[in-house]
């Protein structure tokens, strides 16, 4: 399973990542292991490389979704959405609930994202 084009050259910096795990606040959602990697926390100083990020864009519902490679050398998945009432990273009125997958191989971390949010992805 490819996950970026070979052409592909540019970086995606974590600070661009909107709707992303290292920028939620309160948040009620779940650390998952897919196969057996460690569902431990991380922070934006823990990447390595975003290897993929994409959402809807500005707007008052929107959708993101993304993959990143930690330094441990674990991959993180997620998706996530927004909308007038909540985040998926943050607990708002309604939201916080987004869960953060963590994969022992890149092809894992992206099976375990829906077909939509494949197709947001923009790879680096």
């Amino acid at each position: 399973m490819q996950l970026r084009d070979d052409a592909a050259t540019t970086e995606i910096d974590p600070q661009s990542c909107g709707e992303c795990p290292w920028h939620r606040g309160q948040w009620d959602g779940q650390f998952l292991s897919l196969d057996g990697a460690s569902a431990a926390d991380f922070t934006e100083d823990d990447i390595d490389e975003v290897l993929g990020y994409g959402d809807t864009g500005e707007g008052w519902d929107g959708e993101s979704a993304g993959i990143v490679l930690l330094k441990d050398g674990r991959y993180v998945a997620w998706e996530s959405n927004w909308g007038p009432t909540g985040s998926g990273f943050s607990c708002d009125a309604y939201g916080g609930e987004a869960d953060i997958a963590f994969a022992q191989t890149a092809g894992r971390a992206l099976e375990y994202l829906s077909e939509k949010s494949r197709e947001l992805i923009k790879w680096a």
